[in-house]
């Protein structure tokens, strides 16, 4: 069983990949291929917590000594405290406007990869996406090459990728055009 942390999570839950959040973060790009907005996911997730659709497990902090095992986050307080979330730093806080002074202390808190890409599953509009800017950046790779990099980038099956690249209109050329290798 594989896990994810928060920051992978939620940058599923964005981009439909586990490694372009940290990027968007720092400020070198990114941000404009997400399909739903930081605040969006981590709400999504948070209410995935509180209906048990995805559990949660971190590191408790109890009378200011950190715990040295995890322990699975209970439900019931994603449900009491409405505004009550996981960030992608990986620690329980509450989303605006609220601030109240009790907030429950959990680090380091991770996620089974399978909930989450049960709770955001990849779209065909998303993998159309992926393709058309694939297209975009790179219009002289080859078709092989085109079709694993969407299997192992988006997490899709190889017959998904291959109709996403049948449906993409930048794959037809004129008879006789070449691409312009434009940077």
């Amino acid at each position: 069983m594989t896990r994810l942390m928060a920051r992978e999570a939620l940058s599923y839950g964005m981009f439909g990949s586990t490694t372009i959040l940290q990027h968007a973060l720092s400020g070198n790009g990114g941000g404009t291929w997400a399909f739903r907005s930081l605040d969006t996911a981590t709400r999504q997730l948070r209410d995935a917590i509180a209906t048990r659709i995805v559990t949660a497990e971190g590191y408790p902090e109890k009378s200011g000594q950190p715990s040295l095992s995890t322990e699975i986050l209970p439900w019931i307080l994603f449900e009491k405290y409405k505004n009550l979330a996981v960030d992608h730093t990986g620690e329980v806080v509450f989303l605006p406007p609220a601030a109240p002074k009790f907030r429950p202390h959990w680090t380091n808190i991770t996620f089974d990869a399978k909930e989450i890409t049960a709770l955001w599953p990849v779209t065909n509009q998303q993998i159309d996406a992926w393709m058309n800017a694939d297209f975009a950046n790179f219009p002289l790779k080859k078709r092989k090459a085109r079709i694993d990099d969407c299997v192992n980038k988006n997490n899709c099956t190889h017959a998904v990728a291959k109709a996403s690249f049948n449906r993409s209109p930048a794959k037809k050329r004129g008879r006789g055009q070449r691409a312009t290798n434009t940077p």
